[in-house]
C-alpha cells in the first residue's frame, strides 16, 4: 500500500480511467443482468465510463490511485451537494440516458434506465440534500484487497467531513466493506436474475450519516 498515491485525474488520464472501469466491472453479475452479450457490455462500460469521466474532469471531483510506476490502479467520483431531486427533473435525465445509449438493444437501455430510475428513488428515500455521492469507486481486478481502493475512499471521507454521504452498490460483499466505513444500508431493490447463474440481482442504497468518524480501518 505504501506505492500508492492518491491524486487528481488529469485530461491525460482519461482513456486509462476508462479501461480501469471497464476491468472491474466487466465480470460482474449486475453488468451481466444489464447487458448480457459480452461485447455489448464492454461496449456499454466504456460509453458509460466515460462520460463519468469526462464529466468528473471537468468538475475536478474524480480521485485516483496511482502507482509508483505510474499505472493508475484505481479511481473514484464523488459528487458534491447539489440541489434536491424533484419529480420534474426525471424525464430530462431519463432523455439524455436513451440519447447516450442510442444503438445499444432495446432490452440494455430499459434494463439501464429501470434501474436509473429505481436508484433515484431510493436516493430520495435515504438522505436529504445536503449530501455527498460515490458514484463509483473502481479498482483493477488484480489490485483489489491491496489498499487503493481503501486509500481513495478514506482520503475522500477525512474531507467531506460531517456531511452525509449516498452510495449504491449491487455487491454483498462491498456492502459489507462499505459498512466499515459507516455506511449503512438503507433500501434494498432487487432487480432481476443474474444471467447464466443462480440468484437475485438486489441494489443496495447506502448513506454513510452526518458526524461519522471518517478514521475507520484501512483494507
Amino acid at each position: 500500500m505504501e506505492n500508492i498515491k492518491i491524486r487528481k485525474m488529469e485530461i491525460s488520464d482519461v482513456e486509462a480511467v476508462v479501461v480501469v472501469g471497464v476491468e472491474a466491472f466487466r465480470q460482474s453479475s449486475f453488468y451481466r443482468y444489464i447487458a448480457p452479450d459480452e461485447k455489448e457490455r464492454v461496449r456499454f462500460l466504456e460509453t458509460m465510463f466515460r462520460q463519468r469521466v469526462v464529466r468528473g474532469l471537468a468538475q475536478n471531483k474524480t480521485d485516483l490511485a496511482v502507482r509508483d510506476d505510474g499505472k493508475i490502479i484505481g479511481a473514484a467520483t464523488w459528487v458534491p451537494p447539489g440541489e434536491p431531486m424533484k419529480d420534474e427533473h426525471v424525464p430530462q435525465l431519463v432523455r439524455g440516458i436513451r440519447h447516450l445509449l442510442s444503438g445499444y438493444s432495446p432490452g440494455v437501455v430499459a434494463r439501464w434506465i429501470g434501474f436509473y430510475e429505481i436508484l433515484l428513488t431510493s436516493m430520495r428515500k435515504s438522505v436529504q440534500q445536503p449530501f455527498w455521492s460515490l458514484s463509483p469507486v473502481v479498482v483493477l481486478p488484480e489490485e483489489q484487497g491491496k489498499g487503493g481502493g481503501s486509500r481513495l475512499i478514506r482520503k475522500k471521507l477525512e474531507e467531506i467531513g460531517s456531511l452525509p454521504c449516498f452510495l449504491a452498490t449491487q455487491s454483498a460483499a462491498n456492502r459489507d466493506i462499505y459498512g466499515r466505513y459507516g455506511f449503512r444500508t438503507t433500501v434494498e431493490d432487487r432487480l432481476g436474475r443474474d444471467n447464466g447463474r443462480e440468484g437475485d440481482i438486489v441494489s443496495y442504497a447506502m448513506v454513510r450519516p452526518a458526524q461519522c468518524d471518517p478514521k475507520v480501518e484501512l483494507l
